[in-house]
Order: C-alpha cells, then sequence, then structure tokens
C-alpha cells in the first residue's frame, strides 16, 4: 500500500455507514418537526376550546406552543373562527370552529420555539350580529 493512501476497507466502511445512519437521521429529523407541529395542533385546539366555552364578557388566558419559523393568523368567516398556520408562506394546516370568530391577529416565532400566553375575551354581540367576536391579546 501507498503511503497517504486510503485503505479500501476503510472507505467501504464509511459509505456502509453513510447508507445506513443518514435515513436514521432523516427520519428522527422529521420526526421532531411532527413532534412539534403536533404540540402546534394540540395547544391550538386547547384554544380553540376554550374560547368556544366563553361567555360574553367573560376573559380567559390560555398558553401556546409555536415552533420556529411557524405563523399563525387568527380570523373569521361570519361566525365561524379559522386559525391558519404558515410556515415558510406555505399554509401547513388550518382549525376551524362555529360559534367562535376571531378578530384578526397572527403571531410569529422567527428565532426558535417558544411559548406565548394569550388573553382571549368574547365580546357580547352588537346590533345584529349573531355572535359575539374572540378577541385575543398577546400577554407580557
Amino acid at each position: 500500500m501507498k503511503e497517504g493512501a486510503i485503505p479500501l476497507r476503510f472507505l467501504v466502511s464509511l459509505i456502509l455507514a453513510i447508507v445506513i445512519f443518514l435515513p436514521v437521521i432523516l427520519v428522527l429529523s422529521k420526526c421532531s418537526t411532527l413532534t412539534a407541529e403536533g404540540k402546534l395542533k394540540k395547544s391550538l385546539t386547547d384554544l380553540l376550546e376554550a374560547a368556544s366555552k366563553l361567555k360574553p364578557d367573560e376573559v380567559d388566558a390560555v398558553l401556546i406552543f409555536i415552533p420556529a419559523g411557524y405563523e399563525i393568523h387568527f380570523g373569521a368567516v361570519g361566525c365561524k373562527g379559522l386559525i391558519w398556520v404558515k410556515r415558510g408562506g406555505k399554509e401547513i394546516f388550518r382549525l376551524e370552529k362555529d360559534d367562535v370568530p376571531f378578530s384578526s391577529f397572527s403571531i410569529e416565532s422567527d428565532k426558535g420555539d417558544k411559548y406565548i400566553a394569550l388573553q382571549i375575551k368574547k365580546l357580547s354581540p352588537k346590533g345584529n350580529e349573531t355572535c359575539g367576536i374572540v378577541t385575543i391579546n398577546k400577554q407580557k
């Protein structure tokens, strides 16, 4: 064997290690993203449930988890509350619930995962409105 040459056995072992462990690493990184997304979906579902149980002029606080790089938008169509989640400008999922129309509000997490406390308040219906709007404010 020449001096400075890489042994064939080492090269074969290196290639096998890459072929075996690269898919494992990719699967684990995908699972951590799914876990973060699952936590986000659960915390937003909990927020929807808390908002649906509010009576007019009642206030509640909810803690939500936002993974890095995600945007959360709240809104309404008629009396239906909408929450849609985006990552990199692309919609990931959407949640809807009747009788929980949210005022327009959005949050994003750009530098790491974080928990955010939100205050939710259901306003009394005004005039010819059939359902009260749920306002969202960030707690400090």
